[in-house]
């Protein structure tokens, strides 16, 4: 795991797998935090336009440590989506109704974007975006892990067709 998180590679935008996993990470807790409406950030520098892409690679101290980041953030946000899953599908009514408008509210959420101004969303639009951007930036890992592979630094990277991919889901 350490020669592959920390090799650096010139098919990912950040300097390496660690930097893009912290990547991951970080911006998966910040919105996270922002869907429940509950910022953990301050409007800082590591989320403005202009922190460098080499600077993700210092945010967690090893490979494991950024890896642990993402797999808890996805474990948060799993249930976060279940519980809303749970909501819609309530016989109540009431309950799913007033979850379906809370997800789908102009109103419902509202943050300090990048550039430190106030923006609101649609939490169903927010929650499309962190997922949009975790695959993404998956998507760079493994083309990393190819990379990698091909200069005999680390196994190939894993398979991820449906059938791999639902058993793993299915373990969490």
């Amino acid at each position: 795991p350490t020669v592959i998180g920390t090799t650096k590679c010139s098919c990912l935008f950040f300097s390496s797998i660690k930097a893009t996993t912290s990547h991951i990470a970080i911006v998966d807790d910040l919105w996270y935090h922002r869907i429940i409406n509950k910022p953990k950030y301050e409007y800082n520098d590591i989320y403005s336009d202009d922190f460098a892409a080499s600077q993700w690679d210092g945010i967690h101290g090893t490979f494991n440590e950024a890896l642990d980041a993402m797999l808890k953030n996805d474990t948060i946000l799993l249930n976060h989506v279940l519980a809303m899953e749970k909501a819609l599908k309530s016989e109540n009514n009431e309950v799913a109704l007033a979850r379906a408008k809370q997800l789908l509210s102009l109103s419902g959420v509202k943050y300090l974007d990048t550039k430190g101004a106030t923006t609101t969303k649609q939490e169903a639009a927010c929650l499309l975006h962190v997922f949009n951007h975790a695959t993404h930036h998956r998507g760079q890992i493994h083309a990393g892990m190819s990379h990698l592979h091909a200069a005999s630094l680390c196994p190939g990277p894993p398979a991820l067709d449906a059938p791999v991919m639902g058993a793993y889901i299915t373990q969490m």
